[in-house]
């Protein structure tokens, strides 16, 4: 049989390991996890914005360059051929890759400001982008799609024309908002 005093001294710390373990863990779970989740789904939304800017850069740039090249040059219908089907594999591999999810989930917190800002703000804009970035390689696969079914002469003049500018508009544009967002996710990292 134990002594008392033992006994106490031992039912007082497995009180006090108790307390100290249930006041941790509601350390963890109110304030520390919340943090823990943001990091991760910042992370992981950046890198998935950043994969989808690189590829509407990427197609601009080539896009650009097309246009811009001498359509006199003997060579010319040979790089419009090659440079479609650049164009085309890169609108493919942009596809599959943007059919990776971005985490939409909002993180629940005790009110910690830079949590507030990501759920309000940047979970809103992220969603809306990755909606517009789906739409955009709808609509730059039908473009080029349209784009290979015509012969060379309406190639060039296609290329050159009102439907071209409205497009590579819509695709600066879209870069441009990529690069807000970005610049939101990098603000709140800092802060």
């Amino acid at each position: 049989m134990m002594p008392s005093n033992i006994k106490k001294y031992l039912i007082l710390t497995l009180k006090t390991v108790l307390a100290a373990f249930v006041l941790f863990f509601g350390y963890y779970w109110l304030f520390l996890r919340p943090d823990v989740l943001l990091w991760k789904n910042v992370k992981q939304n950046e890198e998935v914005l950043v994969i989808q800017k690189n590829y509407l850069s990427q197609s601009r740039i080539i896009l650009v360059e097309l246009i811009k090249a001498d359509v006199n040059n003997p060579y010319y219908p040979t790089y419009l051929k090659s440079t479609l089907e650049i164009l085309a594999k890169i609108n493919n591999s942009a596809r599959e890759k943007t059919a990776k999810e971005i985490t939409y989930e909002p993180i629940l917190s005790l009110g910690r400001k830079h949590i507030r800002a990501y759920n309000r703000n940047i979970l809103s804009g992220i969603q809306n982008i990755a909606e517009k970035n789906k739409i955009f390689l709808k609509e730059q696969k039908e473009f080029l799609d349209s784009l290979q079914s015509k012969n060379y002469y309406e190639q060039k003049d296609f290329l050159v024309g009102n439907k071209a500018v409205v497009f590579l508009t819509k695709q600066t544009n879209l870069i441009l908002e990529y690069d807000y967002w970005l610049k939101k996710i990098t603000n709140l990292k800092k802060n």
